[in-house]
């Protein structure tokens, strides 16, 4: 089932472009009022400027409840992965020094390893470069120059390349378990 719901700044535009209809509807309210009296006109201005704001509250009340979840949520996968770091802390070292021996293996400078490292982690080049302070063009030549030395086709490769043992075949999975059927 799919939802929407206005995360983080998202719904503050919208918040706005209403709160300054309600304004407006207001202001109009009162001239009115002012001007001629009740009518129906300046009821109507008022019942607009009520339900504007009405919808000012939904969007702002139901964007609080969003970034709740969404911190909550932020909070339980921060407590996962610590209890995992936790858990496996030897073999993640290990697999860390495996990693860079695979780096010296293919004879990548200083900067190269920086570049692989954080193409592992899933950082796009615009972020990379931002993180180590270089243009994103010495980001890309030096991404390519991992890609060629290492004999691997791109990002996609390098991170299956120090992935693909660790998480199980889920193919080689559905074959087993289906050839376990009667």
């Amino acid at each position: 089932r799919a939802t929407y719901t206005m995360t983080g700044r998202l719904w503050k535009p919208y918040a706005a472009v209403l709160g300054t209809i309600a304004w407006i509807e207001g202001v109009d309210a009162a001239y009115d009022l002012v001007k001629e009296g009740v009518s129906v006109h300046a009821v109507l201005d008022l019942f607009m400027m009520v339900l504007v704001v009405g919808g000012v509250y939904y969007i702002a009340s139901s964007a609080s409840k969003s970034i709740y979840v969404a911190q909550g949520d932020a909070d339980r996968a921060t407590a996962d992965l610590l209890e995992f770091r936790s858990k496996n802390d030897n073999t993640l070292r290990e697999m860390g020094k495996a990693v860079h021996d695979q780096f010296a293996a293919w004879k990548l400078s200083r900067a190269e390893i920086q570049v692989a490292e954080l193409l592992i982690r899933g950082c796009p080049s615009r972020e990379i470069s931002k993180l180590l302070g270089k243009s994103e063009r010495t980001v890309r030549k030096q991404a390519i120059a991992v890609y060629s030395k290492s004999g691997l086709s791109g990002k996609a490769d390098l991170c299956a390349f120090f992935l693909a043992d660790i998480v199980p075949d889920a193919a080689d999975d559905v074959a087993s378990r289906t050839k376990k059927r009667p």
